[in-house]
Parts: structure tokens; C-alpha cells; sequence
């Protein structure tokens, strides 16, 4: 590729990242943004939830800019930017047209998992960031023979790793490629690919030891069935969920133009290592959920890093096809489908505009927030002007957003009345905030306060019942009480 045509790339790169933090401009905080915001202000070596990368991200970022709301998209804007930047280095290597790497870089950007998803602050945003780094060293040190790459995959791998414990689905991936590749086996005979494995794990190992401090918890949570043992019916129904779900986040046309390129790359290109490669990289991580879903419901967002990939061979397949103008005009389409798809979507995050009920619309949850949580505030001035009660609730949603919005950014506490264990059952601090009197805030089911939370009071008073208004026809709603719990209650 001739140098100077990267000045256009570099302009796209720049387009897209503006365009993106106009778009995250426009958006508020989500619960999962503000929980892992707070992960940051308590700094560890793991958390229940997830490895730590994503926490201490943040630590960084809030360091430079404090509790702000840029300082949480900080996060995601410039890891998306660094995706991108990488999938350019990337992709250079499997594209020649100028306009194939244009198209790459807006595909990947402009998908709904990647549009959306990369704009809000997840551990997914780190490990995808090392996915595609360890993608382009593994490529380095395999076909460009760049033995210097080997130990510097190991130490990203590792960062992976310390991002999100599904980066274990790289060296999976990489271990099989060369297993089933003939030409590439001998090098498990060599020491590269052991000598980034050896250091993955010594970078990894602070969180094996967070893990072994805690009696293994948060690899117990990931790997733990979360839905009990589900019946048949169920498990069809999580499988058919998941290949739904991974076919509309990459578009259903774009799906296809995968398939289409995978059976090319199979009859045609078989011989081409590559190839091969990223093949592996798409359907390994791709074929372990679908495994997987028949035991546990999966989060549409999990596999995403072999959807980079995946969007990688749909360019290729566009750029091979020049000449057959039907299927060019097919993909041409389909790239266009997904980019509108998500453009509407996206606008509709921004400013609801499509005549989808509040209480089923997803784009909702990150609605009246701020609002709420300043009328919540008010109410906690007037109980306790002196704020020396602890500020409890029964979710983490709720517990990280009344800690990111109201003033003096408390330390908050989850009581997790059966609701799956969190980050703030961790807290060192907990078990003596909670003797004394509390605020507690807890979503209203069905219109009123759950039984079987006040039980867990010795004695109680409701400070004030308050809507947190998500659409013009749809509330929900929560009591905000002050009590103090029971001496039986172990949270």
C-alpha cells in the first residue's frame, strides 16, 4: 500500500472518533458504567464480577479529569480509538484497496455491538483493546518471523487476561491454530509460544492470587451455572437467543457475507495461513458460547472480540469479489444495512423516537437517573443533615448510581437481598457501616415495598416514595427509607 494514501485512513480514523464523542455527548451513564466507576475508587487486585483492568482504567482516568461523566467515557472513546488504530495495522496486512480498509474501520465502528457497546464503559472495552493487539503480534511473530513479538504477546495476552477472564479464549484459539495447522505445529516445539504463555500468566497472577484470597469467588461466579440446571426448553431457548442475538448485533446480511467468505476460504483458500488464522480467531470463541448457551443464558456482548474478526473476513471476502458485481453490490448493501440500522438505533438512544414501550425499550435504562437521584439526595439532606448515615440499596445498579450522583460521592453499600453477590460484599468497611442507622432506597415491585426486605429491619421508617420517570407513559418507582437492620442480618 502506497504511503501517502494513509492520510485519507488517518482522516477517517479522526472522523470516526469525533463522530463518536458527539454521539457520547449526547448520552448518560448507565448503571454498569457507574459500578465499575466505583470499582475504582476501592483499587484491588480482582473484584467479584470481573478481573480488575477495567477499575483501574478508570482510576487513571478520573485521576486526570475527577468523578466526572467524561472521565468514565474517557474509557471507552480512547479504547475504541486504539481498536480502531490497531485493526488498521491490522487489517493493512490482509487488504490492499484504500477503500477496503475505509470500509473495515467503519463497519467496525458502526456495527450495534460496536457502536453502542463501545461507547459505554465495560470490561469489554480493555479486552478487546489487547485482542486485537495480540492479534496483530501473533500475526507478526507467525508470518513475519518476528521473534521479538512472541514475549511482547505474552505480556499483552496477560493484560487480556486482567481485563476480562474470557481472554482466555485467545490462547484457546491461538492454541488450536497451531495444532491443525501443519505448517505452523512445529512451533510448539519451540520456546515462543511458551515463553508467552509463561509471562500471560506472570502478569495475570495478581488476580489468581486476589482469586485464591477470596476462596476463588469471582472464577466461581463466571464459571458457575447461573440458571441452576435449566430443562431442555430452556436450554434450546438460551441457544436460540444467543444466535439471534449475535446475528442481529452483526446484521443479518453482514452474517451472511461472513458465512459466504468462511465456505470461499474453505474451498479455495485453505492453504492460505492467514486465512486460517483469523478463522480460527472468529469461530473458536464463536462455537464455545453456543456451547456453552445450552447450560447458561449468554450476554450478547461476550463473544465480541471474534466479531472483529468476523467483520475482517466480510472486507476481505468485498475485495476478492471486485469482479462479480452482483455479490459486490449484495455486500455494498449489507455494509450499508448495518449502518443505518445503527444510526436509527443509535438516534433513537439519543432522542426515543420509535414506537417501542418504555418498559421493554433497552435504550431506557440509562433514563432519569440524574434526576432521580438528585430528588433522592434531598430526601437524605432532610433525614440526616449531617450525612452520617451510610447510603444502602439492594442492587449495585442502584448503590453505584446514587454514589456517582449525589454531591459528596459517599461510600454506598449494596445489601443484596436475593440478588446475586456483587463487588460491594467485598468492601472491608461493610459489616460496620451497617450497625448502625442506614438509608435504604429499593425499587417497588408490583407498587409496594417487598416484605421480605423490611423483615431485615429492626425498625424502619419510609422517608418518601419517588418515580424515576424512563418515558412519557412509564416510571419506576422506589422507597426510601431509614432503619436499622436487624443483628441477625449477614447480608
Amino acid at each position: 500500500m502506497r504511503k501517502n494514501s494513509d492520510t485519507k485512513i488517518w482522516l477517517a480514523i479522526l472522523f470516526i472518533f469525533g463522530l463518536r464523542i458527539i454521539i457520547a455527548a449526547g448520552m448518560n451513564l448507565v448503571p454498569d458504567e457507574t459500578y465499575y466507576w466505583d470499582w475504582s475508587r476501592f483499587l484491588s487486585l480482582g473484584y467479584f464480577d470481573h478481573p480488575p483492568m477495567v477499575a483501574w482504567l478508570v482510576f487513571l482516568s478520573t485521576a486526570i479529569l475527577g468523578d466526572t461523566f467524561w472521565a468514565i467515557k474517557a474509557v471507552p472513546l480512547l479504547g475504541g480509538l486504539g481498536i480502531t488504530i490497531l485493526l488498521f495495522y491490522l487489517g493493512r496486512r490482509y487488504l490492499i484497496r484504500e477503500i477496503s480498509l475505509i470500509l473495515l474501520l467503519v463497519l467496525a465502528n458502526f456495527t450495534l455491538i460496536f457502536s453502542i457497546g463501545g461507547l459505554i464503559l465495560t470490561p469489554d472495552i480493555p479486552m478487546v483493546f489487547f485482542w486485537v493487539l495480540s492479534l496483530l503480534l501473533a500475526y507478526q511473530a507467525l508470518f513475519e518471523d518476528k521473534t521479538w513479538a512472541w514475549p511482547l504477546l505474552g505480556i499483552v495476552a496477560g493484560f487480556g487476561l486482567l481485563s476480562k477472564y474470557v481472554f482466555v479464549l485467545f490462547g484457546l484459539s491461538f492454541l488450536l491454530y497451531l495444532i491443525f495447522d501443519s505448517t505452523q505445529r512445529k512451533i510448539l516445539r519451540t520456546w515462543k509460544p511458551w515463553s508467552a504463555l509463561f509471562l500471560s500468566i506472570i502478569i495475570f497472577s495478581p488476580n489468581i492470587y486476589w482469586n485464591i484470597q477470596h476462596r476463588w469467588a469471582s472464577f466461581a461466579f463466571q464459571l458457575g451455572s447461573r440458571a441452576g440446571q435449566p430443562d431442555f426448553g430452556k436450554r434450546l431457548t438460551y441457544f436460540l437467543e444467543y444466535v439471534g442475538a449475535e446475528i442481529g448485533l452483526l446484521s443479518p446480511f453482514i452474517f451472511y457475507v461472513l458465512i459466504l467468505a468462511t465456505i470461499l476460504i474453505l474451498k479455495r483458500f485453505l492453504r492460505n495461513q492467514p486465512l486460517r488464522f483469523l478463522l480460527f480467531f472468529t469461530f473458536v470463541p464463536l462455537f464455545f458460547f453456543a456451547l456453552f448457551s445450552w447450560r447458561n443464558r449468554i450476554e450478547p456482548n461476550w463473544p465480541a472480540a471474534a466479531l472483529i474478526t468476523a467483520i475482517l473476513l466480510v472486507i476481505w471476502f468485498r475485495e476478492i469479489s471486485l469482479e462479480k458485481q452482483g455479490i459486490i453490490r449484495f455486500i455494498n448493501f449489507a455494509i450499508i444495512f448495518s449502518v443505518l440500522t445503527t444510526f436509527i438505533v443509535t438516534m433513537h438512544g439519543l432522542f426515543p423516537f420509535l414506537p417501542i414501550k418504555s418498559e421493554k425499550d433497552r435504550t431506557a435504562e440509562q433514563r432519569g437517573w440524574k434526576e432521580w437521584a438528585a430528588e433522592v439526595n434531598e430526601i437524605r439532606i432532610k433525614s440526616d443533615p449531617r450525612l452520617v448515615y451510610p447510603v444502602t440499596a439492594n442492587s449495585y445498579q442502584v448503590t453505584s448510581m446514587l454514589a456517582f450522583y449525589f454531591p459528596d460521592h459517599p461510600r454506598t453499600y449494596s445489601l443484596n437481598l436475593h440478588v446475586r453477590s456483587n463487588h460491594y460484599a467485598f468492601l472491608p468497611a461493610r459489616e460496620n457501616a451497617l450497625k448502625d442507622t442506614i438509608i435504604f432506597v429499593t425499587e417497588l415491585y408490583q407498587g409496594e415495598l417487598p416484605k421480605d426486605y423490611l423483615e431485615v429491619f429492626e425498625y424502619y421508617q419510609i422517608l418518601k416514595i419517588t418515580d424515576r420517570p424512563i418515558g412519557p407513559e412509564y416510571s419506576k418507582h422506589y422507597g426510601v427509607l431509614k432503619g436499622i437492620l436487624r443483628e441477625s442480618f449477614d447480608g
